[in-house]
Formats: C-alpha cells, sequence, structure tokens
C-alpha cells in the first residue's frame, strides 16, 4: 500500500507538472513531502566498483566488530544505494552509503580503513552537495516511478527538461524507489520483433504488470526490456529462474537484472 501511495504522489505531480528537478516548475509546498532539502556531503560515501553484485552484507562486514558478530549488535546503520542510468536503469559503477549523520559516517570510515571487498582495499571519498551522483540519482528515481506507471508516463518524462539546482534528500528518494526496485526487472536479449504482449504470453507464470523496450538495435538485434512486476517475488522468482537461460527460440542467452534484490 506503501509503494501504490507514493507512486499516486509522485505521478500526480508528473501529470500537473510539479516535479522538483524540473525547469520552470518547482512547487516547494506540494513536494515538501517528497523531496526535502537535505545537506548530503557530510552524511554519505561514494565507493566505485565494477561489481554489480555487492550488497549491504559486503559492506557491513568491514567493520571488524560485526564480521565476528552473528547479531550484528554493533553494526554502523546505513542505506545502501546502487547508483544506475537514469534513462536505461544500467549500474554505473558505484556505489553510495547513507549515514544517519555525519558522526555515523566518520565511525564506520574509521572501522572499516583496513577492509578489503574482493582483497582490495576499500576507498570511501565523501559526497558532496551538487555531486553529479545525486542529480542523477534524483532522475533516475523520476524515470523509474513513470516507467512502472507505463512506457507513456515513462517517455514522456525523459524528454522533459531537468534542472540539476533542485535540493536532494537521497534518503528520502532511496526509500521511496525501493519497492519499485524490488518489482522491476531489466532482460537483455529478448527477440527483436517481439512485442511486449507477446513477452507477458511467454512468461504468463509471472504476474508480470507490464513491459517494454529500453533500446533496440536492428544491427546486432540487441535489445533491453523493462519488466514491471506485480509482486516482488515474482520478480525474484522470475530472475533467479531465467537467468542466463537459453530458451529453445532465442539465440542469445537471457539476462535479466532485478533492480533491487
Amino acid at each position: 500500500m506503501a509503494s501504490k501511495d507514493a507512486l499516486g504522489r509522485v505521478l500526480s505531480h508528473l501529470k500537473e507538472g510539479r516535479i522538483l528537478g524540473i525547469a520552470n516548475s518547482w512547487n516547494a509546498r506540494s513536494s515538501a513531502s517528497i523531496w526535502r532539502p537535505d545537506m548530503i556531503k557530510s552524511t554519505a560515501l561514494k565507493y566505485r566498483s565494477y561489481n554489480p553484485s555487492l550488497t549491504k552484507d559486503d559492506f557491513s562486514n568491514l567493520e571488524p566488530n560485526v564480521l565476528f558478530n552473528p547479531k550484528r549488535a554493533n553494526a554502523t546503520e546505513f542505506q545502501l544505494i546502487k547508483c544506475r542510468d537514469p534513462k536505461f536503469f544500467q549500474f554505473k559503477d558505484q556505489y553510495v552509503l547513507l549515514f544517519k549523520d555525519h558522526t555515523s559516517m566518520t565511525k564506520y570510515i574509521q572501522n572499516t580503513s583496513s577492509g578489503r571487498i574482493n582483497h582490495v582495499r576499500v576507498k570511501f571519498v565523501p559526497l558532496r552537495v551538487g555531486d553529479m551522483i545525486g542529480i542523477n540519482y534524483m532522475n533516475y528515481v523520476h524515470n523509474l516511478l513513470a516507467a512502472y506507471d507505463s512506457s507513456k508516463t515513462y517517455f514522456e518524462m525523459i524528454k522533459r527538461k531537468k534542472d540539476s539546482t533542485a535540493d536532494i534528500d537521497l534518503h528520502e528518494l532511496a526509500q521511496i524507489a525501493q519497492p519499485f526496485e524490488e518489482k522491476s526487472a531489466l532482460v537483455w536479449d529478448l527477440p527483436l520483433e517481439a512485442k511486449p504482449m507477446h513477452v507477458m504470453d511467454r512468461f504468463w507464470f509471472y504476474d508480470i504488470k507490464h513491459c517494454f523496450k529500453l533500446y533496440w538495435d536492428h544491427i546486432t538485434g540487441h535489445t533491453l526490456y523493462y519488466v514491471a512486476f506485480n509482486e516482488a517475488q515474482d520478480c525474484t522468482k522470475f530472475r533467479r529462474n531465467l537467468h542466463g537461460c537459453r530458451l529453445n527460440d532465442l539465440p542469445r542467452k537471457l539476462l535479466i537484472d532485478q533492480l533491487k534484490g
């Protein structure tokens, strides 16, 4: 229910042209409940990695007091954001760790100074106000919610001119995005000629809300589909059962990425 309420609020702003970050359409009062100003420079860290499969546990386990404590009683709390391209939703080789305050962030940096991920010592960089990561993430969330509503809403949204001067609350954006990420997947290399209705008929066993092409190339035959599910469990099962599979009538293996899983 909460995710439906969030989608309804944002889409109502979309239809009335009142989304934060869109030039000449700022309405502070109506958007305040979703996009609160926040000083992010001292409460967030960014981490570059080419590994798209890192989880919150990978970062939590960097703290020595957490790694050997199954109850994680002394773990530093944070939210993890996987940075994605705003238009095609592909992973962009960076993660952001959001902390409740500067003290928590400082504690985490101190605790993980000797930590390693994949045998490489970690290097965190504080996120500054105006960093393009924050701006891109705001646009990503706007576009994701539009895509979950419909292909029409999505393509209208990406055509809108964005204003990069808007205040951004990454904590609020992450909370809004999470339920929609859990119910969204990207699928590479479905047949170029396939229509959305064909895809839904082919995978009728899963509760697909709708789907549409984000990208296609007539020369290579590559396609990228966005698939929205009514339930997160179906999205998870879809990826688990079909990722890496080569179906009989398809020339390539299916590559599936659940936006949050």
